[in-house]
């Protein structure tokens, strides 16, 4: 009979075997080598026919072959919107295993989207995104400002290019960027992508499109003259603020007491936050 302490030491060897071929077969996969993949995978479920995590590492090995093997029916460009889609409809676990899959899947849809470089299909397949997601920043910008020369009314693609521009720390040129981004669409913003976290947080506590003024009179973004002609209530309350804000700097007292009386008209509730604001302090733009 094999002593008790033994038996447990077997059991667990066993347990930590399967697993850690399991994890490896994850490891291949995240590099696309699906043979090695398969040849882990089925190793352990030689043994264990249930095993969850060999078991659903296959199901997940068979799903990314079948991709690949249609991919290569296709031209590029129709093939990068169709790993776009699997990739974004595929559920990725919080595991790095599962995050450099995804990163892999990523470095070669760009290799397809280089084929079209200009690319884009809303609300965020293009190359500038792409290289967002890998961490190349520089790439991003470039790629995110050549693309807004062509949708210069995008304020999805504009909050991007000022998450490039946050990430290599340029926080002037990024808040700038940020604060045109919401005032000419922050409905289609990604707001709960955005890099600036006390932006994030105005926008949980404000909303997306009261941020902007928020965002000045908390010093987290400059004032911008507002993008074209406003339409929405909070792009009114913004535009009442820049121009309060211009005539007090300009000394012009009743030009400045029209826009203060516009303003607390249209949102008696913000301009009074900004009465508190103007007996506190100064903007830090």
């Amino acid at each position: 009979m094999i002593p008790v302490c033994k038996a447990i030491t077997m059991q667990l060897n066993l347990f930590e075997w399967d697993m850690i071929e399991a994890g490896r077969g994850r490891e291949s996969l995240a590099g696309l080598d699906f043979v090695e993949a398969r040849r882990r995978f089925l190793k352990v479920l030689g043994v264990r026919p249930e095993h969850p995590e060999a078991s659903q590492g296959l199901r997940d090995l068979r799903f990314w072959e079948e991709v690949f093997r249609r991919l290569g029916k296709m031209d590029p460009a129709t093939a990068a919107v169709f790993l776009w889609n699997r990739i974004s409809g595929f559920h990725f676990t919080p595991s790095e295993s599962s995050r450099n899959l995804r990163l892999t899947l990523l470095r070669h849809l760009i290799t397809l989207v280089d084929e079209s470089p200009s690319l884009y299909i809303p609300p965020d397949l293009c190359r500038g995104f792409l290289h967002l997601q890998l961490g190349d920043y520089a790439a991003a910008e470039t790629g995110l400002g050549l693309l807004l020369e062509e949708n210069p009314d995008n304020g999805r693609l504009r909050a991007y290019l000022a998450d490039a521009l946050w990430m290599q720390g340029k926080k002037k040129a990024a808040a700038e960027m940020y604060a045109v981004a919401l005032l000419s669409s922050s409905r289609n913003v990604n707001t709960a992508a955005l890099r600036d976290g006390r932006l994030a947080e105005l926008i949980q506590e404000y909303g997306p499109g009261l941020a902007p003024v928020y965002g000045y009179m908390t010093g987290t973004l400059p004032l911008v003259i507002p993008p074209g002609e406003a339409v929405s209530p909070e792009a009114r309350v913004y535009g009442h603020l820049f121009e309060a804000e211009k005539f007090r700097r300009l000394n012009e007292h009743q030009a400045m007491v029209t826009a203060r009386r516009h303003f607390k008209e249209l949102e008696p509730a913000v301009f009074q936050d900004y009465l508190e604001w103007l007996a506190t302090g100064e903007a830090a733009w």
